[in-house]
């Protein structure tokens, strides 16, 4: 009788997987990487300066820049070491093109110059299914493209 009542509960959850739509983000979403076009940079970076609060000033410019002009991008937040001589910084973007307007816009705005002053770049990393053009436009700072394995994200 249990047999019967697990295999019908794992019955009823798969179809009910199926009737949900996979659109407009809404329903039940199963994480399919091959399907994913959203790009990621995550960037481990240095603090040149023994002034930390050049670089906030400039990273918060940047954030209110960037929110304005580039809506594909999903999330762009920078996170500071107790000791204020370490950022990381994590970009989201909603696909390879969004992740390339970016890099058009840091490398022809006005920020670029400045950021390489006051910051090293220790690691970059691109994570999803990055386009050949994406990855010629960042091979200045890094070749290191990592692709889906398994996950998922509840946001």
């Amino acid at each position: 009788m249990k047999k019967i009542l697990f295999s019908s509960l794992i019955l009823i959850f798969a179809i009910s997987i199926q009737s949900y739509e996979k659109s407009d983000g809404k329903g039940f979403v199963v994480w399919d990487g091959e399907k994913d076009d959203q790009i990621k940079f995550y960037l481990d970076l240095k603090v040149n300066s023994n002034n930390p609060d050049s670089a906030i000033n400039l990273i918060e410019e940047m954030v209110a820049f960037i929110k304005d002009l580039e809506p594909n991008t999903i999330a762009y937040e920078y996170f500071i070491s107790n000791d204020k001589k370490s950022i990381s910084l994590r970009e989201v973007y909603k696909n390879s093109d969004a992740a390339l307007t970016h890099m058009n816009n840091f490398g022809e705005g006005p920020y670029a110059d400045k950021f390489l002053e006051l910051m090293t770049i220790n690691s970059f990393e691109v994570l999803g299914n990055a386009s050949e053009v994406l990855m010629k436009s960042v091979e200045t700072f890094t070749t290191d493209n990592r692709t889906l394995i398994s996950g998922f994200d509840r946001n």
